[in-house]
């Protein structure tokens, strides 16, 4: 399998046509508040509080509400890009301390009505940025080093990548021979919330789904690709594709992994088409109730009762996976998105 070799500054050439569609509208700013006739418009409240200029709109950049400066809003960045291109402005510590504190979580390309891909630009300016020469951020640099080293970001051992399944009782399902799905836990839950990957793995332990956990995983690249440093992002990359290149189907439980595969691998690859197939560990229980495959027995005790759902920036916004939808549907409790 061949990797693409494309600069940032080729990628940011690639998406010209999306920087020039912004017209500095500034509509990215903002998001619904979910209060149609919310009071305070025109009201700067500092930052405890946001500012109101029209009803039921409310300021959604963590970046631009933090720092207050316009290029720290989407559109600002969106003028950086476009400088940058037409030769108007080197890279250099500064400029990079103004697009770094962006999450990427989406929102505004969510509100963008141009359909630009704002989360593109601005990681391909971040590695346009690394790629001049001007130094990452220290807490950037060592997890960069750290990852090379041990192949997680957090400095956790690499051979106890799966310690919580050896305590958990759930060793049997590292590297099992026949299985044609294998579980990618990613490092947040292999070394930090060991809890999800447990339940995770309990839970198609006990819908009968024949799973495996591969031995060789490592980090699946997704800070790395944040921040610019995409040669180490490709370098894991690789890792994994060989890794898992002979099952049918990888599924996963960390919104952050899933997206890494599904959106970014194809990009830096030649035939843009993953060896296997991706789903989320939620689509795969989606489709076992779909099939009947898994029956719920009532609940009294939550039943009417509200239940709180955290739909992840990377599955409902960079690629439009509405996960709850289909559980609110199956659903005698009333759902809300915890967006």
């Amino acid at each position: 399998m061949q990797v693409k070799n494309i600069t940032g500054l080729e990628r940011l050439e690639e998406l010209k046509k999306d920087i020039y569609k912004c017209i500095h509208c500034k509509a990215c700013k903002f998001a619904y508040s979910g209060e149609p006739s919310r009071e305070g418009i025109g009201e700067w409240k500092g930052k405890t509080d946001r500012t109101f200029l029209y009803e039921g709109m409310v300021e959604s950049c963590p970046a631009g509400i933090e720092y207050g400066w316009e290029a720290f809003w989407n559109a600002g960045k969106m003028w950086i890009a476009r400088s940058v291109l037409n030769g108007d402005l080197e890279f250099s510590e500064d400029v990079r301390d103004v697009f770094m504190p962006c999450i990427t979580c989406g929102q505004c390309a969510t509100q963008c009505e141009n359909n630009i891909r704002t989360v593109d630009i601005i990681e391909a300016l971040r590695a346009a940025c690394n790629e001049a020469g001007v130094p990452m951020i220290e807490k950037h640099e060592l997890v960069d080093k750290l990852v090379k080293e041990l192949n997680n970001p957090y400095g956790g051992k690499a051979d106890e990548r799966f310690k919580w399944a050896k305590d958990a009782g759930l060793e049997k399902y590292i590297d099992k021979k026949g299985a044609k799905y294998a579980y990618y836990v990613g490092c947040t839950a292999s070394y930090r919330q060991i809890n999800i990957a447990i339940a995770t793995c309990k839970i198609f332990e006990q819908l009968g789904v024949d799973f495996t956990l591969v031995g060789e995983e490592v980090c699946c690249g997704s800070p790395f690709f944040r921040i610019g440093s995409i040669q180490t992002a490709k370098d894991l990359m690789m890792k994994n594709l060989e890794n898992f290149a002979d099952y049918d189907m990888v599924f996963f439980s960390c919104a952050g992994c899933y997206r890494t595969f599904f959106v970014d691998y194809p990009k830096w690859i030649e035939d843009d088409e993953l060896p296997f197939k991706t789903k989320h560990a939620f689509e795969l229980i989606s489709e076992l109730i779909t099939k009947n495959k898994i029956k719920f027995k009532p609940n009294k005790e939550l039943k009417g009762k509200i239940v709180t759902f955290h739909d992840p920036c990377h599955t409902g916004r960079h690629f439009g996976l509405d996960m709850e939808q289909r559980m609110m549907e199956k659903s005698d409790n009333l759902m809300i998105d915890f967006r």
